[in-house]
């Protein structure tokens, strides 16, 4: 390698590290925001969390379900009760998690909406094309039967 690549260089690798640490730092900062958040007493937590934007409560929703024993099911409500702007938000949420379980915690939500009547999914025809897409794809058992249920659910609360 020539000499005068060496400037390249070190320009690319300095670029390509400080955009690792700034994604890390990003994580980290959401992981103690996250600690933080359930650190709280349970009263508190559901008070700061219907405050939160919906990206931050899906955030942390998805924590409870997967991280969490036992998981919190409420925060699906509130998620829920926010009706149609959280099923687009969902709906994108959805299209870009190949994850199982991801996948699971999300149609329950729409199953919470729908049972409560906060937007009629079912109603919905390319919602419940996504919704039908993402069941008979997943892999794992135990997912795919749950979300079957959901959308069973779903389907039948219209």
């Amino acid at each position: 390698m020539s000499r005068s690549m060496w400037p390249l260089l070190i320009y690319v690798a300095a670029s390509l590290l400080g955009a690792t640490s700034g994604s890390v730092l990003a994580q980290d900062q959401t992981k103690q925001s996250i600690a933080t958040f359930f650190a709280l007493p349970l009263q508190r937590q559901h008070e700061e969390f219907r405050t939160y934007s919906l990206d931050k409560q899906y955030e942390i929703f998805i924590y409870s379900m997967q991280r969490r024993h036992p998981a919190d099911l409420s925060f699906a409500y509130d998620i829920a009760s926010k009706g149609q702007p959280a099923a687009g938000f969902l709906s994108g949420k959805l299209q870009g998690t190949s994850n199982e379980w991801t996948q699971e915690n999300i149609i329950y939500v729409f199953e919470v909406m729908a049972k409560q009547k906060y937007y009629s999914v079912s109603s919905d025809r390319k919602l419940i094309t996504q919704l039908r897409r993402a069941v008979t794809s997943m892999k794992r058992t135990d997912t795919r039967e749950n979300s079957e249920r959901s959308l069973k659910t779903i389907i039948d609360a219209s």
